[in-house]
């Protein structure tokens, strides 16, 4: 892993390559408003889970705290997304209803389980969240990008403004880590 001196406020907006469907394999493009939520909290609902799981494995009782902090933010998106659903109306979304395999930034559970470093640090642990962040954020915009539905489009916007102030969060605590 590599870090960028002065933290994601130092990028300067270079854009990853790669096949534009990647990540994409739940995702069409012509999803209507209550599907596009309801994959949105999908995603939401397997990265808690895989957070989860990591905090349960955890070598230190830090890192522990830490993965049960991280899946406390994903339950902050689900609530977002299920308070989307009461406002618009729709019925509203829960984990029972939910893809087990699917997660945020398009990987399933098991393959980032199987991708995932062993973390000597903390820091190592937030670099680790920022980049599933980071994904995220680029999924859906991907997704918005390819919507055909405008209120689809604009709910992953919106998803994608939450990654962007989730990783603006991060990025400050690894600051802090880092001082």
């Amino acid at each position: 892993m590599y870090n960028l001196a002065g933290g994601i406020k130092a990028w300067a907006g270079e854009k990853a390559y790669g096949p534009l469907d990647l990540g994409l394999l739940w995702f069409q493009g012509d999803e209507e408003y209550p599907d596009a939520v309801h994959l949105a909290y999908a995603m939401e609902d397997g990265l808690q889970k895989f957070y989860g799981n990591m905090a349960e494995n955890a070598s230190s009782p830090n890192e522990k705290k830490l993965f049960e902090q991280l899946a406390g933010y994903e339950n902050i998106h689900m609530e977002r997304l299920v308070k989307e659903c009461q406002r618009a109306g729709l019925e509203e979304v829960s984990a029972a209803g939910s893809d087990p395999g699917v997660m945020e930034g398009g990987m399933t559970i098991e393959e980032m389980q199987a991708r995932t470093p062993a973390f000597a640090s903390v820091n190592e642990i937030l670099e680790f969240a920022m980049a599933l962040e980071a994904q995220a954020y680029d999924l859906y915009g991907r997704m918005a990008h390819k919507c055909t539905d405008d209120e689809s489009r604009h709910l992953f916007v919106r998803m994608m403004d939450e990654e962007r102030a989730h990783l603006n969060h991060l990025s400050f605590e690894l600051d802090k880590v880092l001082s």
